[in-house]
């Protein structure tokens, strides 16, 4: 299953199963709406296609469109299949348990408006979770876990931190667990950022695979709903410790997690300023409540978020094209210094992980689908020799041709880059 969309010129391709997102042409794009569920692919574009996009496109573009679809498809990334389809037909059966969330604290240090938790309590009393129930739910999702080795507990309130000893003593309970039982356990800890510091921000760093931090936006929109029992806003104190912590994380593994209501019905501005605090991983989302409270969403509000969607979208392109210029720019020495090569065809990209630049085949996809690019190849293979590269194509059933590949990485500035020519 696929959904697709055009957003501010942009043909954007979401499949749904994989969760792959792609940025494709007008050929692609238009192409998808003939192509059919189950894919299956032949060796060259079926007639049928052909036929229906006679009048807009090219043989030789629809040949090529149809062997890209064709790539994605094998390499999952298009038309997957469900992998909860036959559980979900046999939903009666014994379910396998894979993840657990723990609410470790029904009690919390905010008092946030829209809490569909009642501020923490859940309408139930505020109370903090023993260790000994804590390790009860490990013993349950150990042992409705069947062959399951990876298992995801998730830490939730209220506000976990307020209840820290026993976060931890039921992570090092599920550790030594796992070791009997061939388990591997994934924790994921979702904080205010109230209670952070040194010692927590450690364990937190040593032990959780993904951290959820809450916070609304600017200031102003964070503290209107997001305050202390004493009515304070959280702003202040939360955001140094965010920073402090997405940076001691090396900018992974983590999120900022916002919400936003009809009193920030222009939530781009929200987005934008976490950005600018240096928060690389970000999700704002709106807010669900009954439309008789004053923060709600309506459908009256429908036409403004949606063209705070428009505004992101804008600003992401913006970025992207900025940052595309610089490569440009940068490539023709970037080259020189690093291979020496006179080049045809010349791309750089900019990496945030430097792993990605010891792997050349990685790198290669890493760039074809990160700068759109479309190589002079179809259904080829890469064979490695050293920094360089041969890419075998076969273009059609009468024509062969090979295109050499220069491959060469560096440091500019505080950017691991990465450089590709194609000669």
């Amino acid at each position: 299953m696929i959904h697709k969309y055009k957003q501010l010129g942009l043909n954007i391709v979401m499949d749904v199963y994989s969760g792959a997102v792609h940025v494709v042409d007008d050929v692609m794009y238009d192409m998808l709406d003939y192509t059919l569920e189950p894919f299956m692919a032949e060796a060259k574009c079926p007639d049928y296609i052909k036929e229906g996009l006679k009048d807009k496109y090219s043989e030789e573009e629809l040949e090529e469109s149809y062997a890209e679809i064709c790539a994605l498809v094998n390499a999952g990334q298009l038309f997957t299949d469900d992998c909860y389809d036959e559980i979900a037909k046999n939903w009666n059966k014994q379910s396998v348990v894979k993840a657990l969330c723990i609410h470790v604290a029904h009690d919390c240090n905010l008092r946030c408006k829209y809490c569909f938790a009642d501020t923490g309590e859940f309408h139930g009393g505020r109370s903090l979770m023993s260790a000994e129930v804590g390790k009860k739910a490990i013993d349950f999702v150990i042992n409705n876990s069947g062959n399951r080795k990876n298992i995801e507990i998730d830490y939730f309130g209220g506000e976990p931190l307020m209840n820290f000893g026993v976060v931890k003593e039921i992570t090092e309970y599920a550790k030594e667990e796992a070791k009997k039982h061939g388990k591997n356990f994934r924790f994921t800890v979702t904080t205010n950022g109230v209670l952070l510091n040194d010692d927590i921000k450690q364990y937190i760093n040593e032990n959780m695979s993904n951290v959820v931090l809450s916070i609304d936006g600017t200031k102003e929109t964070n503290d209107r709903m997001r305050y202390r029992v004493d009515g304070s806003g959280s702003y202040d104190t939360i955001v140094p410790k965010f920073q402090d912590l997405a940076e001691s994380r090396n900018q992974n593994n983590y999120y900022v997690r916002g919400t936003f209501t009809a009193y920030n019905v222009d939530f781009a501005k929200d987005v934008i300023h976490l950005a600018d605090l240096g928060f690389k991983q970000t999700s704002v989302e709106p807010v669900v409540a009954p439309e008789t409270e004053d923060y709600a969403l309506t459908s009256e509000h429908i036409e403004k978020v949606c063209a705070e969607y428009d505004k992101l979208t804008a600003e992401q392109k913006k970025a992207v094209g900025d940052r595309q210029i610089t490569d440009w720019l940068t490539a023709e020495t970037a080259v020189a210094k690093a291979t020496g090569l006179k080049e045809k065809y010349c791309f750089v990209s900019f990496v945030e992980n430097p792993n990605y630049v010891s792997n050349f085949a990685s790198q290669y996809k890493y760039l074809e689908m990160m700068q759109n690019l479309r190589p002079h190849y179809e259904n080829g293979q890469i064979v490695l020799g050293g920094n360089q590269a041969t890419v075998g194509s076969k273009a059609n059933e009468n024509k062969t041709k090979d295109v050499k590949v220069g491959f060469a990485s560096g440091k500019l500035g505080d950017k691991t880059y990465v450089v590709m020519v194609m000669f």
